[in-house]
């Protein structure tokens, strides 16, 4: 769902069913936020040795890419990706808070 616990608990009292603590939720949340990471790592160095492999060398063309939460200098979220311009696919990104 993407909207956090209070909304999940409001979906499964709707739905009649029983619902985890909120510090039970965060332990799972943070469970799944460490394999979320693990695989977006491996992801990308399988992405960055493929282009090594493709272009027989280090260097590469890269679209550089980057958001922010709201318009203007007062934002305090964003990201940045680096995506490969020969396969497509993110080589690297970052998240500021």
């Amino acid at each position: 769902m993407g909207r956090g616990f209070s909304a999940g608990m409001k979906l499964l009292c709707t739905l009649n069913l029983p619902y985890v603590c909120k510090k039970t939720f965060r332990t799972h949340e943070l469970k799944l936020l460490e394999a979320v990471k693990y695989s977006c790592e491996e992801n990308m160095k399988a992405a960055s040795k493929e282009v090594q492999n493709l272009k027989k060398s280090t260097t590469c063309g890269v679209s550089v890419d980057g958001t922010w939460q709201r318009r203007g200098h007062m934002s305090l979220n964003g990201c940045v990706s680096v995506i490969s311009i020969d396969t497509g696919k993110i080589l690297d990104f970052e998240v500021m808070t």
